[in-house]
């Protein structure tokens, strides 16, 4: 027959144990209980900050307090150099040619002021105004009849000296060979800036699915380093997924330098162009077409419905192709005027 087990009674807990010298360091109610494993814990923690100084170098300790100290940078957009506003006027009243014989004093100033130039916007920098701008009303808006004669030509002017800045012209005759071709108006310009030896051509591209579903993109070249004689490609990038006429300006090594933001709000129109890149701002004649072209975006649904409308009348033999004096004098070869 079996022996009677013996047991014995837990002081703290009452409870009966077989073997109560094993029960009594690990009974909660002991009084010892929580100093064993406070002292237990810790030893664990050693052991495991040892195990990570020894593998990684570092503690754990250390490593929260570094947590703590380094923040996460906060994301903030791309600052800009400087900013210019193209500014349309409301009305046909303004500044610079309220008083009498204004326009005729304006014409003396500048050879390249025209009697049938209407001005229509400004130029500040810095909420200064430094420049004004218009277009040739008769060759925009008296041309109704034949399309072909209608061309757009906006010159720039600064506001102390009436000096001419530059001209930008729509040249139709090529936009309707890239339009026939394309079967969508494929508009083309161009500049010509003070100070800058050769004409700018600027054009719109013709874009193909899959590369480009939707937006435009026009391109120029431009003469970078005289001495050297080292051109470089622009363009300009519409901004499809904002509200307004906004476009990105990239170099050749497709680098952001400005942006043309259109405020929507303002009813006359209102174009702000920022730059991002010295290159981009100090360049007298890049800046310039980057003016330009701001100033030519408010026209420039205006001329592609122009072309289409233009392309169907042409095709159905109900006008005859017939641009005007100015721009046949364009298209002139430069080597035959040397003979």
């Amino acid at each position: 027959m079996s022996k009677s087990i013996e047991l014995e009674k837990c002081p703290y807990c009452g409870r009966q144990y077989r073997r109560l010298n094993s029960h009594l360091p690990y009974c909660r109610l002991n009084p010892d209980y929580e100093k064993k494993k406070s002292v237990r814990k810790k030893k664990e923690e050693d052991l495991e900050s040892y195990i990570e100084e020894k593998i990684f170098g570092e503690t754990r300790g250390k490593t929260k307090v570094e947590k703590k100290k380094v923040e996460k940078p906060k994301k903030s957009k791309k600052k800009y150099l400087k900013k210019i506003t193209v500014d349309f006027w409301l009305t046909s009243l303004h500044g610079p040619e309220i008083g009498i014989f204004q326009k005729q004093r304006l014409m003396a100033k500048s050879r390249q002021f025209p009697k049938n130039l209407d001005l229509c916007g400004s130029v500040k920098e810095d909420n200064d105004v430094v420049g004004f701008f218009g277009f040739m009303k008769k060759d925009w808006e008296e041309q109704e009849e034949n399309p072909c004669k209608k061309r757009l030509v906006i010159k720039w002017f600064d506001s102390d000296s009436i000096a001419w800045q530059g001209t930008i012209e729509e040249m139709v005759l090529n936009s309707l060979k890239s339009t026939f071709g394309a079967e969508h108006s494929l508009p083309e310009f161009k500049m010509m800036v003070r100070k800058y030896k050769y004409i700018v051509d600027l054009a719109k591209q013709n874009l193909r699915f899959p590369k480009r579903l939707f937006g435009e993109i026009h391109t120029f070249p431009l003469l970078m380093n005289e001495k050297k004689k080292e051109w470089d490609i622009f363009t300009f990038d519409e901004d499809v997924l904002s509200i307004g006429s906004d476009w990105d300006i990239f170099d050749g090594q497709d680098k952001l330098i400005a942006k043309i933001d259109e405020k929507v709000v303002n009813v006359g129109g209102k174009y702000v162009v920022k730059f991002y890149t010295e290159k981009a701002y100090k360049n007298e004649s890049l800046k310039s077409v980057i003016l330009l072209f701001t100033m030519m975006l408010k026209f420039l649904q205006p001329i592609k419905h122009k072309l289409l409308r233009t392309r169907k009348l042409l095709k159905n033999g109900k006008i005859l192709l017939s641009v005007s004096a100015q721009e046949t004098k364009l298209y002139r070869n430069p080597r035959a005027l040397r003979r």
